[in-house]
């Protein structure tokens, strides 16, 4: 019988041949064009921004260029993560001009020789950019669908958001009952509850191709009336993107209070930091939001509304030579419903129901490349029966999520204790 740890390593891997077959288009590419007075042209594809910036050394133009020599005209084209932008010498001169057009980025590197200017270049993408490389980042969240800190839903803080709206409304695939309150009654003797799981997905968009893993973990701890707890929370996520990787982690806490037996608000705060080696992407994140849950009862179903405003804000980042600072302010608005209703069969001995649920999310601030999106989603698994001591529940589910040239499919579980 094959256990749970290997199903989840050949969705893995399933996913990463999926990604890799799919993800046709380049991280990073260079269109080069060489003038010896006639113009040759070439172009070449990289899997990581240190290889871009490296290819723009007087060995590596050459090798990709046969008529290029250290004083020709050359222009290339870049491709970085979708961005355009420009790397020219010009005829005898050793400096190199860095045009990002979109970002109103025009610099020159003066260096003694191209090399040298190349160096530097390479020092201005990873430590010297200063508020000018907060431009080129924030030209990335804003033009690419794949930044890992900000921008699209597979991103830290597009990921600290919906971690406020899942906790406190229960809504969603990372979402569970909350004993406690509403109909379960204000349960004496609840005790302190870990909630874990995971979900794999893969989401497409701007002609890229990203495999998502997520591990979430929270630990309630209610009062001594159990409508109010405490929900300590932390994730680990990996992001594939062609040969790529990006990893994201982050914690939280938020507080459940009740308006009345029906209605809850939770104000939560939240820390988080994501990273990329390959895709030059650098953040930590900081974040406080306040959500609502509203429950209504029609017989057997239970309808839940959720509402919820996440504040971000990222912070720079220095380690070691990298030093790099998005600078981003947004506000994250997540809106959306659950229906629940009971099946007819047990699981694992315990009552059954199902849940239909959707959201809806919309990014204000700094410019994202993709600001609006919607979640639907469906779940099966145990219901907390009314007024009963039996705290476990386990639920599976499957959800998409779409927006403006967007797409994602996720399957994942939760298991409370």
């Amino acid at each position: 019988m094959r256990t749970t740890a290997g199903r989840i390593a050949a969705a893995v891997l399933i996913l990463n041949t999926l990604a890799t077959k799919a993800g046709a288009k380049d991280l990073f590419d260079l269109n080069l064009s060489v003038t010896t007075p006639t113009v040759a042209q070439a172009q070449a594809a990289y899997d990581s921004i240190t290889n871009l910036a490296n290819s723009l050394t007087n060995s590596s133009l050459s090798a990709l260029s046969p008529s290029y020599t250290s004083t020709s005209a050359a222009t290339s084209v870049l491709n970085i993560r979708g961005l355009t932008a420009s790397a020219i010498y010009g005829a005898g001169s050793p400096a190199l001009v860095f045009l990002v057009p979109s970002q109103g980025i025009n610099l020159t590197f003066n260096g003694a020789t191209r090399d040298q200017s190349q160096q530097l270049f390479k020092n201005f993408l990873l430590k010297d950019g200063g508020s000018i490389l907060s431009r080129l980042l924030q030209g990335l969240v804003a033009h690419t669908p794949i930044d890992p800190i900000a921008g699209n839903p597979n991103s830290l803080q597009n990921s600290m958001a919906a971690a406020d709206f899942s906790i406190a409304t229960g809504i969603g695939l990372g979402g569970t009952e909350i004993p406690g309150g509403g109909r379960t009654g204000g349960l004496l003797g609840q005790p302190n509850l870990v909630t874990a799981g995971g979900d794999i997905g893969i989401a497409s968009a701007g002609g890229y191709t990203t495999s998502i893993v997520s591990l979430p973990l929270r630990y309630t701890i209610p009062f001594a009336d159990p409508r109010y707890a405490l929900t300590l929370d932390s994730s680990i996520t990996w992001l594939k993107t062609g040969t790529a990787s990006s990893y994201l982690g982050g914690i939280g806490a938020s507080l459940r209070i009740p308006v009345t037996d029906d209605w809850f608000l939770s104000p939560s705060l939240r820390f988080g930091a994501a990273g990329s080696v390959d895709l030059g992407a650098a953040a930590l994140e900081y974040a406080g939001g306040l959500a609502s849950r509203y429950d209504l009862y029609f017989g057997d179903l239970n309808v839940t509304i959720g509402n919820a405003v996440s504040i971000m804000k990222t912070g720079g980042v220095s380690i070691g030579s990298v030093n790099v600072n998005y600078d981003l302010t947004n506000e994250v608005f997540t809106n959306g419903g659950q229906v629940e209703g009971s099946l007819p069969g047990t699981m694992f001995g315990k009552p059954t129901s199902w849940q239909a649920y959707l959201a809806d999310t919309y990014v204000a601030g700094s410019k994202v490349y993709i600001n609006h999106y919607d979640e639907i989603g469906f779940t099966v698994g145990t219901r907390h029966g009314l007024n009963t001591q039996d705290w476990d529940a386990f639920r599976v589910g499957a959800g998409v999520t779409f927006g403006a040239n967007y797409n994602a499919f996720k399957a994942g579980f939760t298991y409370r204790f």
